[in-house]
């Protein structure tokens, strides 16, 4: 039976080519643009997700409060936090100090790499469950000048040589030996590192913070046993660091599980506000509108063709088909055609997603060697066709048998016109919503690179600087010499996100309590003029001042926020350093555009900075660079030479914005072909019901316009009703968006224009082409065939 219904189906595809061939299509793409978009989410899940006991693992944090109602959320953590956590009771296995992140240079005999890793204490190793494939964990980290290397910097540096024990040189001047090897990390994990050094190290540079409590400069993780309660454990240490430091007591603290590391990592107002987990959920949503849309497209095309199936669902209601042997049969058909869909889309997806990976930095793969995912994906495949295809038979078998055999058309389907009418009509809201998005996102990013950002970026690179102190001055005179170079600077910061604040500063006529959250920035004297800063009051650093290395220079922010009506000449005060306000620069910006401008304090103090920054005049950067090369290995013999252009670091401020652009593009051009294919197949079915009318208007002489209003004012009507649909989900869902920025686009109302008239141009120019076609055939044939 089920094989007699099979071969009936594909004989019925087959004898309605043309609407057989749109289903598939539409569900091909449909399914290829869900799975495309499944697969980024799994991704998007399963960072991290691998990590040995991922969910007992939290990070500290901190949300500071200050007297405006402004809460600042951040990692930053005091030095000793982790040794109290471990010795305060059984609830915590194991608390680690870790460094933020450093590139330091390794050098092998002739091999000489820039390398990434972290300072950790030694609890470092049990907290994330890392495991040694070479030497021993118990005295891993805990002797100064050892270092554990991962399996991939073993190959890379010894080959196949047992590297335990050898020697690295680090920074050019110190000698560590290794003393493990770190089994190399999963690829989708946000703790990422090639190597590990003690964090006793660190330390040893400003031995004073080992025990400070009056700072936040490490990061700090804990590892639980099983089942611990965090709201529990969040009240036992939200005022720890108040009780330990006077400083500290606008400070509560609170675990980051490392489960919500990766997609909630947004806070506002000291709270968890999402993170890239907002953009995951929109997809999933945008995955089912397509969907949906194919779905939608293969109700329509099915309902609407119902006529030309009457006569043989009452030949068979006759011969005593029951009504569900009818539901079984057009659900197979459904289903058949599904499965068809499905295979192809399986083979679109393979050949597209290395498009796909290579648009947005991803490894993504189908997985389809795994039975189970494919199972799965069969399985969606097969839902897709029952739920798209359950209306049409539930409809098509509750026909009347004697009507359908007189061929009664409105007795057999007038009541799925209101149904396809709704369908249509949704189809366009969505297919104008994703459209809209897609636009506002496009001049949000547009924003982002046209935004004076108040720096020059143009002919400006950056670079680590390995120079000793007492030959940097030197070395960079003679950089300043180089033809092309107008600039030489030193800067403790790369400018594309504060890397040191603090809130301990005084001033006069500060008010107790009046604590404010600087941006402390160290430079030489050349470094705003490299920058390209503007000084709106005073003066800039210059070295004719001998007194500068005491002078600061703040942004309007800070004079803002400090209430300084007269700043120039003010002093500033912390606890390691007295100066006197000497300029004000114009507001700039380092970092993302999601933030407001902070205060900024800029310190001439070369001597606290560890980045050299270049600005050229673009006459020859290349040759400039090559110069600037060899000085540089001139003052720092056997360091590398790594250079990064300014203008490129903003945008991986805004990276996901930018995939999140790329991919509301490709599925709002999926939407906009998915709709028009489904009024395509539509206003096929209506030209053919239609044949005899419009032979007969032509005769009577109507023109081409007179049959597009004919056949498409239906349409022309559901679309408008789409149009006003979607506006307001359009404004709604796009400004929530943009509020995610501090700054963002002028929101223009031709934005949400644009959409409808495109949809509506194609429209009409899908329904045009048909119309033209159906004109030129000559009406004596349709008559005649009628």
């Amino acid at each position: 039976m089920i094989l007699n219904n099979l071969k009936t189906g594909i004989r019925t595809l087959w004898a309605n080519k043309t609407i057989s061939m749109i289903n598939i299509i539409g569900l091909s793409l449909g399914l290829s643009a869900f799975l495309l978009i499944l697969l980024w989410v799994e991704n998007e899940y399963s960072v991290n997700k691998d990590v040995k006991d991922r969910d007992n693992i939290a990070a500290l944090m901190v949300n500071q409060s200050f007297e405006s109602g402004e809460i600042q959320t951040y990692a930053a953590t005091p030095p000793p936090l982790a040794k109290k956590l471990q010795e305060s009771g059984d609830e915590v296995t194991a608390a680690a100090t870790v460094s933020w992140g450093d590139q330091i240079q390794f050098t092998v005999g002739d091999n000489t790499f820039t390398e990434y890793g972290l300072y950790a204490s030694p609890e470092f190793l049990d907290v994330f469950s890392i495991e040694l494939v070479e030497g021993s964990k118990k005295s891993a980290l805990k002797n100064p000048n050892t270092v554990l290397i991962s399996e991939k910097l073993a190959s890379k540096y010894f080959g196949t040589n047992d590297p335990i024990g050898k020697n690295i040189k680090i920074r050019s001047d110190q000698t560590y030996e290794v003393t493990g090897v770190i089994k190399d990390q999963n690829q989708k994990t946000t703790m990422r590192y090639s190597f590990l050094m003690p964090m006793q190290d660190y330390f040893s540079f400003n031995p004073f913070m080992a025990n400070d409590w009056s700072i936040n400069n490490v990061r700090t993780y804990v590892k639980f046993d099983q089942g611990v309660d965090y709201l529990s454990f969040n009240n036992k240490i939200k005022s720890l660091l108040s009780e330990q430091n006077d400083k500290q007591k606008n400070c509560e603290m609170f675990l980051f599980p490392m489960k919500d590391w990766y997609l909630k990592g947004e806070f506002k107002d000291g709270k968890q506000v999402g993170g890239r987990i907002k953009y995951v959920h929109l997809f999933s949503i945008v995955a089912l509108l397509i969907l949906l849309l194919s779905c939608i497209n293969f109700v329509n095309m099915t309902t609407a063709s119902a006529t030309q199936r009457l006569k043989e669902i009452g030949v068979r209601k006759s011969l005593g088909a029951d009504r569900i042997a009818l539901i079984k049969r057009f659900l197979l058909e459904s289903v058949s055609l599904s499965m068809i869909s499905g295979a192809i889309s399986i083979g679109i997806v393979i050949l597209v997603l290395p498009l796909f990976n290579q648009g947005f930095d991803l490894q993504l793969t189908t997985g389809f060697t795994d039975p189970l995912r494919l199972l799965i994906f069969i399985c969606i495949a097969l839902i897709a066709g029952l739920l798209a295809g359950s209306y049409p038979a539930f409809v098509l078998s509750g026909m009347d048998s004697v009507a359908a055999l007189k061929k009664n058309i409105l007795a057999g389907v007038s009541n799925t016109s209101d149904v396809r009418k709704a369908l249509v009509t949704g189809q366009f809201a969505i297919t104008i919503l994703l459209i809209t998005s897609a636009v506002i996102v496009s001049k949000q990013l547009d924003y982002f690179k046209n935004k004076d950002l108040g720096i020059d970026g143009e002919h400006l690179v950056w670079f680590p600087n390995q120079i000793p102190l007492d030959k940097v001055e030197t070395a960079m005179k003679e950089i300043s010499d180089v033809k092309g170079v107008k600039h030489s600077a030193l800067s403790s910061m790369t400018f594309q996100g504060s890397n040191n604040r603090g809130h301990d500063v005084s001033w006069a006529g500060k008010k107790p309590g009046e604590d404010i959250f600087f941006n402390f920035i160290a430079g030489s004297h050349d470094l705003p003029a490299a920058l390209g800063l503007e000084v709106v009051d005073g003066r800039s650093f210059s070295k004719a001042f001998a007194t500068d290395t005491s002078a600061v220079l703040v942004n309007e922010t800070a004079v803002r926020q400090m209430n300084l009506k007269d700043p120039i000449g003010q002093y500033i005060e912390t606890k390691n350093w007295k100066g006197t306000i000497v300029g004000v620069l114009k507001d700039f910006h380092f970092e993302s555009l999601h933030n407001t401008i902070g205060p900024v304090i800029i310190n001439c103090r070369p001597d606290w900075t560890w980045n050299m920054y270049v600005k050229m005049d673009g006459s020859n950067d290349a040759l400039a660079l090559k110069s600037i090369a060899n000085i540089y290995q001139k003052f720092a013999p056997g360091q590398i030479f790594e250079y990064n252009h300014q203008n490129d670091q903003p945008h991986w401020f805004y990276r996901s914005e930018t995939q999140i652009a790329i991919l509301i593009k490709w599925f709002s051009g999926f939407a906009v072909f998915l709709s028009c294919l489904g009024l395509l197949g539509l206003t096929i079915f209506t030209i053919e019901r239609k044949k005899k009318e419009i032979s007969i208007r032509k005769i009577l002489g109507a023109n081409i316009s007179n049959l597009l209003m004919l056949v498409s004012g239906q349409f022309v009507v559901l679309i408008f009703i789409a149009i006003i649909l979607s506006l307001i989900p359009s404004y709604y869902f796009t400004m929530q968006w943009l509020d995610n920025f501090a700054y963002s686009i002028e929101v223009e109302w031709y934005y949400y224009i644009l959409g409808p008239l495109l949809v509506f141009l194609i429209a009409i120019m899908t329904m045009s082409i048909l119309i033209l076609k159906a004109s030129m055939i000559n009406p004596v044939k349709s008559l005649k065939t009628e």
